[in-house]
């Protein structure tokens, strides 16, 4: 939660920094809830360069190199990002609770979503078993069928 100054303007609680340095060229990896300030971490992605500099979801990236760029427009933090080597600041765990429902919501919504995607694979694997085994019972209602009437002939 964040608590209120004396001029009513909310503060986040953490101002923990985490610094990083961007050195390799490629794609870093991050991706963002909005693509305006504040720029709020959604994911890192495992082959970029983001990866394993200690980056979590829901930091805020709030320095690139020697520029504040919580109020730079995209473009403007895109350009200096390509950069390298760059160092960019985070402020850790800035962004997700103070967001509100619908930033909440749509940083959400890549965790149900690729859970979702999951859910449809299983669920299509399991109709395909039920499937399969359908045509199976057909196929032995049928031998059964048939066996009846070869006994009835029999007999």
């Amino acid at each position: 939660s964040a608590s209120d100054s004396s001029d009513g303007v909310r503060e986040p609680e953490s101002q923990e920094v985490h610094d990083v340095t961007f050195a390799l060229p490629g794609p870093l990896g991050l991706q963002f809830v909005n693509l305006h300030p504040p720029y709020i971490v959604e994911d890192i992605l495992k082959a970029g360069v983001a990866a394993g500099l200690g980056i979590s979801v829901g930091d805020e990236m709030v320095r690139v190199g020697s520029d504040d760029c919580t109020q730079l427009a995209w473009e403007a933090v895109r350009d200096r990002l390509l950069r390298r080597p760059i160092d960019v600041q985070f402020r850790r765990g800035a962004g997700l609770p103070e967001q509100g429902l619908i930033t909440g919501l749509k940083s959400l919504g890549g965790g149900v979503l690729g859970g979702l995607g999951s859910f449809t694979k299983k669920t299509s694997e399991t109709l395909k078993t039920v499937s399969g085994a359908s045509d199976e019972l057909q196929t032995l209602q049928a031998r059964l069928e048939v066996s009846e009437q070869l006994r009835k002939v029999a007999s």
